[in-house]
């Protein structure tokens, strides 16, 4: 390869809720663990931070694709980060970021929330390995995202929009089915939340799901 490797919808629209399964959570049990996926500076950090807040522990599937970087000396760039995941899935199959992260975590005792999920097959892997999984979805637009990026300015982000919409391609709808998919993740949310208007808004939108309270009853 190319690196070497063998429905509650508030009065603004700032929730929707998409709920896929009628099964019930199991209340009271530790070892829910929520996964969030969406575009770059889509507002997955604000979700993430949220639930760390009530206990849970935040860990990323892109942890795995920055130490296979470290290892063959790569920076972490952006693109960078993609070419690497979409490596990783040609190797070991298009779950296996889901697969590596789920066989890491301690389901007894601790609540996770699970950050950069892009893939379809990851989301796969996490269901059938966590029995107290749920997807939510963060959707902004374009516009809103790229000038959150630029406000931000962290190291690897795009600096151009032209970047911005080449690297959205690749995330969005990568050729390769192994590459990230993140269109097609997005569709399998159990809940997606609209983020337009700003932090305070979306922590609100998160709040209101009440996830974080089943997990501490």
């Amino acid at each position: 390869s190319t690196w070497g490797l063998s429905s509650h919808h508030s009065s603004r629209r700032l929730v929707d809720l998409r709920r896929r399964r009628a099964a019930p959570m199991a209340l009271g049990l530790r070892g829910i663990v929520i996964g969030v996926c969406g575009l770059n500076g889509c507002g997955k950090s604000t979700v993430c931070d949220f639930f760390v807040s009530h206990g849970f522990q935040c860990i990323s599937l892109s942890d795995v694709i920055r130490d296979a970087l470290r290892a063959v000396g790569k920076e972490t760039t952006r693109e960078n980060m993609i070419v690497m995941g979409n490596a990783l899935r040609d190797e070991d199959g298009p779950g296996t970021l889901g697969k590596r992260t789920a066989d890491k975590l301690d389901l007894v005792s601790t609540n996770y929330v699970i950050d950069s999920i892009r893939h379809p097959a990851e989301v796969a892997a996490l269901r059938s390995k966590v029995p107290l999984f749920k997807l939510v979805a963060v959707a902004t637009s374009p516009e809103t995202r790229f000038r959150r990026l630029q406000s931000r300015a962290r190291a690897g982000d795009v600096r151009t929009f032209e970047e911005f919409e080449r690297a959205d391609a690749l995330e969005s709808a990568n050729p390769n089915p192994n590459g990230q998919q993140l269109t097609a993740t997005m569709a399998l949310a159990d809940y997606t939340l609209e983020n337009e208007a700003g932090v305070d808004e979306l922590r609100a939108a998160v709040e209101a799901l009440g996830l974080h309270r089943q997990a501490q009853q």
